[in-house]
C-alpha cells in the first residue's frame, strides 16, 4: 500500500513537470485562411492537446512528449507519402517529374517538365507550396524556433536543370 502511494505521488509530481511536456507555437501565417479556429482547437483538445490562442493570432500547443512524437511523425509521413503519390500519378501531376528533399525536410526540389507546366493551372507551384507549408509545420514540431525556421522550395526544369523559381517559407 505504501509503495503504491509513493509511486502515485511520484507519478503526479512527474506529470506536472515540464520535462514531460512540449510546448510549441504555430504562427497564424501557416494556417489556411478559411480554417475554423474553434474547430481546430476543439479537435486538438479531444486529442489531449491544450491550445492557447495568442494575441498575434498564433496558437500555442502544449502536449505530452508521446503525443508530440505522434504529431511530428504524422506530419513527416504525410509529406513523404504525398511526395510518393505525386511521383506515382503521372496523369494528375503531369508537370511534376520528380521531387527530391533533404533528410531534415527543409529543402525540396520539384523537377518539372516545363513544356507541360506552362499555360496550365500552375499545379506544380500550388503543390510545391502546400508541401512547403506542411514541411514548415514539421520544422516547428521538430524543434525549430519561430525565429529560426525555414523551408526552401525550388522548381527546376528537368531538361536544363535551370531553377525556374525558388521560394523560402514562411
Amino acid at each position: 500500500m505504501l509503495t503504491s502511494l509513493i509511486v502515485l505521488t511520484f507519478y503526479f509530481t512527474l506529470e506536472r513537470n515540464d520535462l514531460f511536456y512540449v510546448e510549441l507555437t504555430i504562427p497564424s501565417s501557416l494556417f489556411v485562411s478559411d480554417i475554423n479556429e474553434d474547430e481546430l482547437i476543439s479537435s486538438s483538445e479531444k486529442e489531449g492537446i491544450l491550445v492557447t490562442k495568442n494575441e498575434d493570432g498564433s496558437l500555442t500547443y502544449r502536449m505530452n512528449r508521446l503525443k508530440h512524437y505522434e504529431k511530428k511523425s504524422e506530419y513527416k509521413n504525410t509529406i513523404l507519402h504525398t511526395i510518393q503519390d505525386i511521383i506515382a500519378d503521372d496523369e494528375y501531376y503531369e508537370p511534376i517529374y520528380d521531387v527530391t528533399h533533404n533528410k531534415s525536410l527543409n529543402q525540396f526540389t520539384f523537377i518539372i517538365d516545363r513544356s507541360k507546366s506552362e499555360g496550365g493551372l500552375g499545379l506544380d507551384r500550388i503543390v510545391s507550396l502546400l508541401i512547403g507549408m506542411n514541411a514548415a509545420m514539421y520544422q516547428l514540431y521538430n524543434g525549430a524556433s519561430l525565429d529560426n525556421y525555414h523551408v526552401n522550395v525550388r522548381l527546376q526544369d528537368k531538361d536544363t536543370d535551370e531553377i525556374i523559381s525558388e521560394t523560402t517559407l514562411p
